[in-house]
C-alpha cells in the first residue's frame, strides 16, 4: 500500500486551496466592467467599439469617445482570446470566466517553471504559491474587472515565454509569446527586451545570435504593426493609443492630476515610488488596511528580495535587472500607480523574471525548512490583507 506523506498531503490541500481560492474570488467579487467581454463580442460582429448601452451600469471610467462611437483603450489580446468562448458562455458571464481560467494558467505556469529549474513537485507548488499569493499578483488573481484581467493574460504570455527559455528555448516562439504580452499591455512588451537581452548575453556564435535575434524580433515587430494599425483604426493615428482622451471621473484626484502635469511627469515619482515601495499598510479599527493606491513591495512580496541575491554572473541576472528599467520609469512617472488596487498591479509585467531570479537563488542555496514556511507566512500574511481590502473598500461591511 502506498503511504502518502505529510509533506505530499500538504501539498494537494495547497492546491486545492489555491484554487478555490481564485475561483470564489472571481465569482463572488463580481463588477460590472464587462468591457473586455463586450469587446470580444463586438469584434464578432465586426466592430472595434462598445455599445453605448453596455456603459449604463458600468459607467464612462477609461472610456474614449471618439466619433460618436466608445472604445475601450487597453490592448486587445485579452478580448481576442475570448472570443472562442463567447459564442458558448453568457456575455455577463464570459469575463469572469476568462479571469478564472487566465489566473490558473498563471498558476500553472508558474509550478512549470519551477520544475523546469529541478524542483520536487512539492516544491513547484509551493514556488506557484508564491508567485500567485506571495507577490502582489493576489490582488489581480483574485478580483474579477478588465484591468485586471489585462495583467493577467499579459503575465501568462511573459511566464510562458520565461518556461520556453528554460526548456527548448525556441526562438520564434520566445518571439510570438513576447508580441502577444505586449498586445496584452504595452509595458509589458517593453520589459519583453529581457528575452533580447538574454540572447546577447548568451555564448553562442555571432552568426547564430544574430538569427535567433532575427527570430525573436520579427514576431515582436509584427506585434507592433498589430497594434499600431488597431490604433489608427480607432483613433486615427498609428500611435494613439486613446489614453491621452480617456474619461476620468472629474472631481477624482486622477483627473486633476492629469490637468495639472498630463499622463507622464517626473513630478510623479516621489509619490509613485513611496507607494509602490515605502508605503505601510494603515491602521483601521485596529486592523492592517491597505491603501488602494498601493502598497510597499516590502510588505507584499518579502520573499521576492532574495531574487537580487541571485548570482550576478547569470545572463537572466542582468537581463531581468535591465528589462526591468524601462517599465518602472513608465510607472514611477505615470499619472497613477493603478488605482483601484490591492499592491502595485502593474508590476506583474516583470514580475516573472523575478521570479525567475528567486528560483535561480534556492536553485544554489537550497530551500530550507524556514524558507518554506516564510512563503507560506507570506502568502498566508498577503490572504488576510486581502479579505481585509475587500471587506473595507468593495463589500464595505467594516
Amino acid at each position: 500500500m502506498k503511504i502518502i506523506t505529510f509533506k505530499r498531503r500538504s501539498s494537494v490541500v495547497l492546491a486545492v486551496l489555491m484554487i478555490l481560492w481564485v475561483v470564489a474570488c472571481n465569482l463572488f467579487l463580481s463588477s460590472p466592467n464587462r468591457h473586455f467581454a463586450w469587446l470580444a463580442n463586438s469584434f464578432i460582429s465586426g466592430r472595434l467599439d462598445i455599445p453605448a448601452e453596455k456603459l449604463r451600469e458600468a459607467g464612462m471610467t477609461d472610456i474614449v469617445v471618439k466619433n460618436g462611437r466608445y472604445y475601450w483603450p487597453l490592448e486587445p489580446m485579452p478580448a481576442v482570446l475570448m472570443m472562442p468562448l463567447a459564442p458558448f458562455i453568457a456575455e455577463d458571464d464570459l469575463q469572469q470566466v476568462a479571469q478564472i481560467l487566465a489566473s490558473l494558467t498563471l498558476l500553472g505556469l508558474a509550478f512549470l517553471v519551477a520544475r523546469r529549474s529541478r524542483y520536487s513537485d512539492d516544491d513547484s507548488l509551493l514556488f506557484a504559491c508564491l508567485l500567485g499569493f506571495g507577490s502582489m499578483a493576489i490582488g489581480v488573481i483574485s478580483i474579477n474587472g478588465p484591468w485586471y484581467l489585462g495583467d493577467t493574460v499579459a503575465a501568462v504570455f511573459v511566464l510562458a515565454a520565461v518556461l520556453e527559455t528554460r526548456g527548448r528555448n525556441r526562438p520564434w516562439l520566445v518571439g510570438i509569446l513576447a508580441g502577444l504580452a505586449g498586445l496584452s499591455r504595452l509595458t509589458a512588451g517593453l520589459g519583453a527586451f529581457y528575452f533580447i537581452l538574454l540572447e546577447l548575453f548568451a555564448r553562442r556564435g555571432h552568426r547564430e545570435k544574430l538569427r535567433r535575434l532575427a527570430a525573436i524580433a520579427l514576431p515582436a515587430l509584427a506585434a507592433i504593426a498589430l497594434a499600431a494599425s488597431y490604433n489608427h483604426l480607432r483613433f486615427g493615428g498609428w500611435l494613439d493609443t486613446g489614453h491621452k482622451d480617456h474619461f476620468l471621473l472629474p472631481a477624482g484626484r486622477e483627473a486633476w492630476y492629469v490637468a495639472r502635469y498630463g499622463l507622464f511627469n517626473t513630478a510623479y515619482f516621489l509619490r509613485n515610488f513611496y507607494f509602490y515601495f515605502l508605503k505601510l499598510p494603515e491602521l483601521y479599527r485596529w486592523l492592517p488596511l491597505v491603501h488602494p493606491y498601493g502598497v510597499s513591495a516590502f510588505i507584499v512580496a518579502p520573499v521576492f528580495l532574495y531574487a537580487w541575491l541571485a548570482d550576478r554572473r547569470r545572463p537572466e541576472f542582468a537581463a531581468a535587472l535591465l528589462a526591468s528599467v524601462g517599465p518602472f520609469a513608465v510607472y514611477l512617472t505615470y499619472f497613477t500607480t493603478g488605482f483601484w488596487q490591492f499592491g502595485s498591479r502593474y508590476v506583474l509585467d516583470v514580475l516573472p523574471y523575478w521570479y525567475l531570479l528567486v528560483l535561480l537563488f534556492f536553485e544554489r542555496l537550497g530551500l530550507r525548512r524556514r524558507h518554506r514556511l516564510m512563503i507560506v507566512a507570506s502568502a498566508a500574511l498577503n490572504c488576510a490583507l486581502f479579505v481585509i481590502f475587500m471587506l473595507h473598500y468593495d463589500l464595505k461591511v467594516i
